[in-house]
C-alpha cells in the first residue's frame, strides 16, 4: 500500500471512529439511569399530561394538554384534545379545573411553559397552530374561598406567523415585556409537527449539531409579540427568574444559562452551570435555589419518538429532579430523585411533598422528600 492510501485510509478510518465516539455520547449510550428516592412516588392521574406547573398559594397550578398528536405524530394536531387548567394538592393528591371565563370562542388551547407574574398573571405558551399561530395567553387567577380559583382570559400576544410551535417557555419580569425560549430550530406547520424523514433529519441536525436556539426579549404591542433574538443556545428550554438574573435550561449540553436583565431589557450572558441530566424547566424555591428536571440518556428519547409515531406504548424514560443552590457565592447541583416512571418535565416541593409533571403521561408523580 503506497502512502497516498495509507493517509486516505487513516484519514478514514478515523473520521468513522470520530463519529462513532460522537453518536455514542449524544445519545448517552452506556449512561445508565441510576434511580434513588422514587421509593415514595405514587402516580396521580389526570385528564391530560401536566407539563409546566406553577405554585399558587397551598396548590399547584397545571396546565394541561395532549401533546402526542402534536409532537409524535406526523401532522395531527387536528386530533389533538383541547387544553385545561387544573389545581392540584400535592400533600391530599385531589385536584379540580379551573374554570377559564371570557376564553375567545373558537381558539384551540395548548399550553406548554407558563409563569405566574405576581402571584395573580398567568402567562401561557399556547400551541395553538392553524390559523392562531403561536402564541401567548395571558389570564388573571382569583381564589374565592377555598380552593375556588377561577381564571379570566385578558389577551393574547401573537408571534409572528412562521413561529409554529417553536417556543417552550415564557418569563415576565415586568408589564407589557416578557422573554421567550426557542427549542425548536424550524417551525411545525400548521396543521402539526412534520415527522418526514427530511424535516426530521433536518431538525436534528440544527438541535444537535450547532447553536440555532434563541432567547427572545419580547414587548406586547397590539396584539402582537415583537421579539428581539438575545442569545444563541442548542436546545433552550424551560427558564425562569432569581432577582435580575434569568436562568434558562438548554437541554443538550445539560447546562443552566444564566444572564442578567439590562435596563433595556437585553440580556448579558453571566455563568453556566452544569447538571448530571439532560434539562427541561426549571423552578424557584423561596430560598432562591432552583429545581430542574430533564431526562438521563437521550437514547431512550429516540426510542420513545419512533414508538409513539408508529402508535406504539410509550417505552422506558429514565428522568429526575435536581436542585441548583448557591454555596459560597457558587453554584452547586444536588441529584434529589431519579425514576423512569413518568416522562418528567417539571417539579416543584411543598414542604416535604414533591410534585412532578410530564410533558407525554396523562398523570403527575408525587413523592416524599427531604426538603
Amino acid at each position: 500500500m503506497d502512502l497516498k492510501r495509507i493517509i486516505i485510509f487513516s484519514s478514514v478510518a478515523l473520521l468513522f471512529s470520530w463519529v462513532v465516539y460522537f453518536m455514542i455520547n449524544l445519545l448517552d449510550i452506556f449512561v445508565v439511569t441510576n434511580k434513588h428516592h422514587h421509593e415514595t412516588c405514587e402516580v396521580l392521574d389526570l385528564p391530560l399530561a401536566p407539563e409546566d406547573i406553577e405554585i399558587y398559594g397551598s396548590v399547584i397550578i397545571a396546565a394541561l394538554d395532549d401533546r402526542i398528536p402534536h409532537m409524535f405524530r406526523h401532522q395531527d394536531m387536528k386530533s389533538a384534545k383541547q387544553g385545561l387548567l387544573v389545581w392540584i394538592d400535592p400533600k391530599t393528591k385531589k385536584w379540580a379545573e379551573i374554570p377559564i371565563s371570557n376564553f375567545p370562542s373558537g381558539l384551540p388551547f395548548h399550553p406548554h411553559g407558563t409563569f405566574l407574574y405576581k402571584n395573580s398573571t398567568l402567562y401561557m405558551v399556547n400551541h395553538a397552530l392553524g390559523q392562531y399561530g403561536e402564541r401567548i395567553e395571558v389570564f388573571s387567577l382569583v381564589e374565592d374561598g377555598d380552593r375556588n380559583i377561577k381564571a379570566t382570559y385578558l389577551r393574547s400576544a401573537v408571534f409572528p406567523d412562521n413561529w409554529h410551535g417553536i417556543i417552550n417557555d415564557v418569563v415576565v419580569y415586568k408589564e407589557g415585556h416578557f422573554y421567550a425560549t426557542q427549542w425548536m430550530p424550524i417551525p411545525d406547520t400548521p396543521e402539526g409537527r412534520d415527522h418526514s424523514f427530511l424535516t426530521s433529519f433536518i431538525r436534528t441536525a440544527k438541535m444537535f449539531f450547532y447553536k440555532n436556539s434563541y432567547v427572545y426579549s419580547c414587548f406586547e404591542k397590539d396584539g402582537k409579540a415583537e421579539c428581539t433574538p438575545q442569545h444563541i443556545a442548542y436546545i433552550n428550554n424551560g427558564a425562569n427568574l432569581i432577582g435580575n438574573q434569568l436562568l434558562v435550561a438548554d437541554t443538550y449540553p445539560s447546562v443552566v444559562n444564566i444572564y442578567d436583565i439590562q435596563s433595556d431589557m437585553s440580556l448579558k450572558y453571566v455563568e453556566s452551570v452544569k447538571f448530571p441530566h439532560h434539562l427541561d424547566n426549571i423552578s424557584i424555591e423561596p430560598n432562591g435555589s432552583a429545581l430542574v428536571v430533564g431526562i438521563t440518556r437521550m437514547v431512550e428519547f429516540v426510542i420513545l419518538t419512533e414508538n409513539l409515531k408508529a402508535g406504539k406504548p410509550k417505552s422506558v424514560m429514565g428522568s429526575g429532579v435536581s436542585r441548583m443552590s448557591k454555596v459560597n457565592g457558587k453554584w452547586e447541583v444536588k441529584e434529589l430523585l431519579m425514576q423512569d416512571t413518568l416522562f418528567a418535565s417539571a417539579a416543584i416541593i411543598l414542604d416535604d411533598t414533591i410534585l412532578i409533571g410530564s410533558i407525554i403521561d396523562n398523570a403527575a408523580l408525587v413523592c416524599k422528600v427531604k426538603s
